[in-house]
């Protein structure tokens, strides 16, 4: 979250042969679960960070909402 801190973590079990697969997920950023500021997605992989991308959750205006 904006504090740094980890609000989420899903283990994900790789249970095939092939070595190119996907992951998709997904995290609610409504006004009432998440606060405005910078987050961090991070990708680990047997426990080494393998993958991170920053991203801006800004505050969604009155504009915007109609």
């Amino acid at each position: 979250g904006p504090d740094g801190k980890s609000f989420y973590k899903k283990r994900v079990v790789y249970t095939t042969s092939n070595p190119f697969f996907t992951i998709s997920n997904s995290i609610s950023i409504s006004p009432e679960k998440r606060k405005p500021g910078t987050y961090t997605l991070q990708v680990s992989f047997r426990k080494k960070i393998i993958a991170e991308q920053k991203f801006e959750l800004v505050a969604q205006t009155k504009q915007e909402s109609l």
